[in-house]
């Protein structure tokens, strides 16, 4: 019993040091900057009192700053019977 039970532990050991000594590659991802794109965050309900829409642009990944909001848009819903107009 005692030779299984040191087998075990034995066993154990080396898989646990085998998951611990693990080989490392360091990778580059570029980020370089891109066009910008539109983003679209909303909400939208069946109270209509209560719709928001957000729109932004994108912006770089080191650019520690909010996304710039898109202003003067016009943004509508369609549900195939009525069009509701955001404000």
């Amino acid at each position: 019993m005692k030779i299984h039970n040191s087998i075990t532990t034995i066993i154990v050991l080396l898989a646990i040091s085998t998951m611990l000594w693990n080989c490392t590659e360091r990778i580059e991802i570029d980020l370089d900057s891109t066009y910008t794109r539109l983003v679209v965050e909303g909400n939208v309900t069946s109270d209509t009192t209560v719709h928001w829409i957000r729109l932004s642009e994108t912006g770089d990944y080191f650019y520690n700053q909010v996304a710039p909001a898109v202003a003067g848009a016009s943004v509508s819903i369609d549900d195939g019977v009525t069009v509701h107009v955001l404000r």
